[in-house]
């Protein structure tokens, strides 16, 4: 019987989104179960490490990917029940209650909270969750929400619907994936740093929050009473909290220093001052912190001990701390960060019962030695911070990792993306240029007169049609679109639309149906620069048309270049013969691919002089297969020429 070609990937962490794509991308379906209500409701590190010292593709637009893809079956709100069978053959049971709203169907006009009757603590029942490159996730407060259905009537799409029913699924799969999510140490587990005993102590991953990550601004850090501190104390909580609680991250230091520079920058006149036990920088341009947060003023402090004590009816806490000498110190603050650490998982007992995997002394998954990702059950995987503290690269290369080792127990390929629909070559016509302004379903009528803006886009030098459409993010009105762009005839397209950088999918699909390549097609944030942010209607209509003109300008002198189509030999060089080279050249072989190893010393196994004698062992056999595969090739003591 052959094995099972579906994944079933348990948790969201940024290596679990890795390893779904690079599964999608390599001709797998997966199935991913999200404990959230809502895209990045279970936070995973990227969302908790900074600063961003890499790309953050996996983590700036969760999801996205794998929709695009179609090799996905998502479900939120999801719990793992039963696993039984072996690799290669494990059946799984999980519930599942679909999201409140759907993302894919909503457009974001907010009138299901303008109507809602229900205020709670300065916000609606039904509210808005913002994500950065996604759209935002609209959730309701179950406690206070009294099930009037006032939202779902005025939904113009009929996205949202209160009441989700809850499903139990059945699935076969050839491997499991353990992705659970980043968890930050309890208030309780805080409690020598005064954290929920104060108003003037406050959580690192809150202040980002509050500054949705990148826009660090004065308010993100204002105390109840509305006023704004001038002292300020950031703590790296691992260093001084009790053993066992928490664990540093490899740049939890880099982190508090980030984030004084961030104060510095906003508040030049404040006292900012770092504690923590030593430096721990390892990652790329850490080292650059430090410096840059001397010279902005930042004191760091070196501390052995340290303890807040709050004050009573005040917005200030004290730092009590011993320095290195041994000397007691006391530091008054008005506002205390806190950059934590990682906590141990605490759904890891719940795994250990359903799947068998086991946990390590600290209480993160094991994994067997030599390997990033494997467990103590053939089969089934674990990445990311479920098996201990670590950064985000780190945890995008287990993701990628993961697939090598998952694929030896999936059958045949049983995914592949649907071949886009033929594109029109318009190198030859002459520039036809279409503007379509999207009306949000009415929404936009009552702030701006856009039969006036209509008539003035018409005038604008190569535009030969201009159309008000209802919308071009839903299905039926993403179809509507296309047939309006094919039936205009033109050959450029101008979308006047909302968030482009979340919904461009959508938008790349309605041209491409029409026809077009996405690359001669602009599309503008309509609602964000014009609807939302003036009132003026006349300065409205003048914002739009220059908006427009820009937009147009450019479709007409855009071309389209066509993607890369060389070929390329289906071979792999691996350059040294250590542990990382060996590595290398036995996955690639055991993927199909002919490999060339090359090794300049006499032997293979680089350092292997230098390694316990369990580890030679594995080195010695790793050579051994390498030496024996019939798609390695093997030269030492040679060099490139």
């Amino acid at each position: 019987m052959s094995n099972e070609s579906t994944v079933l990937i348990y948790g969201t962490n940024l290596g679990g989104y890795r390893a779904a794509y690079a599964l999608g991308k390599s001709g797998h379906k997966f199935i991913l179960l999200n404990r959230g209500s809502y895209v990045d409701e279970m936070k995973y590190q990227a969302l908790a490490q900074l600063p961003l010292d890499f790309c953050w593709i996996c983590g700036h637009m969760p999801q996205r990917l794998f929709k695009a893809l179609g090799a996905m079956q998502d479900c939120y709100n999801a719990e793992l029940l039963e696993v039984s069978g072996e690799a290669g053959h494990f059946h799984v049971k999980f519930k599942k209650r679909d999201k409140v709203v759907n993302n894919f169907a909503c457009t974001e006009c907010d009138q299901c909270i303008e109507v809602c009757p229900v205020e709670v603590d300065g916000h609606k029942a039904i509210r808005v969750i913002p994500e950065a490159g996604w759209e935002n996730c609209y959730v309701i407060d179950f406690e206070h929400c009294t099930r009037c259905g006032k939202c779902e009537e005025v939904c113009p799409t009929g996205a949202l619907k209160v009441e989700r029913p809850e499903e139990v699924l059945e699935a076969d799969v050839g491997a499991i994936i353990l992705a659970d999510t980043f968890e930050e140490p309890s208030d309780e587990d805080l409690r020598d740093f005064a954290l929920g005993q104060s108003p003037s102590v406050i959580r690192n991953s809150e202040v980002a929050r509050r500054s949705l990550l990148t826009n660090f601004v004065r308010d993100s850090v204002r105390l109840p009473s509305g006023k704004i501190p001038q002292t300020f104390g950031i703590v790296v909580t691992p260093h001084f909290n009790r053993p066992g609680v928490e664990y540093e991250n490899y740049n939890l230091s880099v982190s508090a220093i980030y984030r004084a520079v961030r104060l510095k920058d906003v508040l030049p006149q404040a006292d900012v001052t770092v504690f923590l036990h030593d430096y721990r920088g390892t990652g790329k341009g850490h080292y650059r912190w430090y410096q840059k947060a001397l010279d902005a003023g930042v004191r760091v402090e070196r501390a052995e001990t340290l303890k807040i004590v709050p004050e009573d009816g005040a917005e200030q806490v004290t730092i009590h701390y011993t320095s290195a000498d041994g000397e007691a110190h006391t530091h008054p603050v008005e506002l205390a960060i806190l950059v934590t650490g990682q906590s141990p998982p605490s759904q890891m007992a719940e795994l250990s019962r359903l799947t068998g995997v086991q946990a390590d002394e600290n209480g993160f998954c094991r994994i067997r030695p030599f390997s990033c990702c494997e467990t103590d059950v053939d089969g089934i995987f674990a990445v990311g911070e479920l098996t201990g503290p670590k950064g985000n690269p780190e945890t995008v290369w287990e993701g990628c990792a993961a697939l090598t080792e998952v694929l030896k127990y999936l059958g045949e390929k049983n995914f592949k993306p649907a071949p886009g629909p033929p594109l029109r070559d318009v190198s030859e016509e002459p520039v036809r240029v279409g503007v379509f302004i999207c009306r949000c379903f009415g929404l936009f009528d009552e702030r701006i007169d856009l039969s006036a803006l209509e008539e003035r886009v018409q005038a604008l030098p190569g535009v030969a049609h201009v159309e008000v459409i209802e919308g071009c993010c839903t299905g039926p009105t993403i179809k509507a679109t296309a047939e309006r762009i094919k039936e205009s005839g033109v050959n450029r397209v101008v979308l006047a639309v909302c968030t482009p950088l979340q919904k461009k999918g959508k938008y790349n699909k309605a041209v491409m149906m029409a026809g077009l390549n996405p690359l001669l097609c602009e599309y503008l944030r309509f609602r964000e620069d014009v609807i939302q942010v003036h009132t003026d209607r006349d300065k409205m209509l003048e914002k739009s048309l220059a908006l427009i003109r820009s937009g147009v300008e450019k479709v007409r002198r855009g071309m389209a270049a066509g993607p890369p189509t060389d070929s390329f030999t289906p071979h792999a060089l691996v350059v040294g013969g250590g542990l990382a080279g060996l590595t290398a050249a036995h996955e690639i072989a055991a993927n199909g691919f002919p490999v060339v190893l090359v090794e300049r010393e006499e032997r293979l196994g680089g350092q292997m002089q230098y390694l316990t004698d369990e580890q030679r062992k594995y080195v010695e056999g790793l050579i051994s297969a390498v030496e024996n595969a019939d798609n390695i090739t093997c030269y030492t003591q040679a060099h490139l020429a």
